[in-house]
């Protein structure tokens, strides 16, 4: 089941009993200098969560991307997976929301 409405997403995320990091989600998110707690603090805590979108399934269960708002600059982005009662991210960045705008008019065009 495709999760469409930001309430359900919401609704989900709180939800979770586990969350785990895949091996590149480690790796990126250590180079990046990300910290880990920050991404589990917005995935448990869904508040700052301000757009998202479903990705076609490369992982088990649902994907998505997650956009949390930082400032009024920057956006976390989470790209997550959920299997059963259990968050799987797959990988996590700081994107800058003027990127983020440009991303959104390219994905229009590509439909």
């Amino acid at each position: 089941m495709v999760l469409e409405d930001i309430y359900q997403i919401k609704r989900k995320l709180r939800s979770i009993e586990r969350i785990k990091f895949s091996k590149h989600a480690e790796k990126k998110i250590e180079t990046r200098k990300i910290n880990k707690e920050f991404v589990i603090k917005n995935l448990r805590d869904p508040e700052k969560l301000r757009k998202f979108s479903s990705e076609p399934d490369k992982y088990p269960g649902e994907k998505y991307e997650l956009y949390f708002y930082i400032n009024k600059r920057k956006s976390l982005k989470v790209v997550v997976s959920f299997f059963c009662k259990d968050l799987n991210v797959v990988t996590s960045h700081i994107i800058l929301n003027k990127r983020l705008k440009w991303v959104e008019k390219w994905r229009k065009k590509r439909k």
